[in-house]
């Protein structure tokens, strides 16, 4: 769980979100995409499941494997530079913090 945390406190620094709103059931595109971002760093830094990773983000298990699907779509895309520069910025943070 302590993995969840630092990345939990990577994104609150890095985008001044508090963890009950990347945590809530709101679909603003930033929340949904930051969630997607920590779901794949989970998934591929842990050995959690996605069950456990639904449970801490407060979404469903196949919501988290949807999410590790768009993601991988979300990178290969042209028009989702924003979306590559997040997860380049969080993953970075995330494996120097973890280190």
């Amino acid at each position: 769980m302590e993995e969840f945390n630092i990345l939990l406190e990577i994104i609150k620094e890095l985008y001044n979100l508090e963890t009950d709103e990347l945590i809530t059931k709101r679909r603003k595109r930033v929340l949904v995409e930051l969630r997607y971002v920590c779901a794949n760093i989970l998934k591929i830094e842990t050995k959690y499941t996605l069950e456990f990773i639904g449970e801490k983000l407060n979404i469903d298990h196949s919501t988290v494997s949807y999410a590790i699907k768009e993601h991988s779509n979300l990178l290969e895309s042209k028009n989702s530079r924003t979306y590559f520069d997040k997860f380049n910025k969080i993953s970075e943070a995330y494996l120097h913090r973890h280190i």
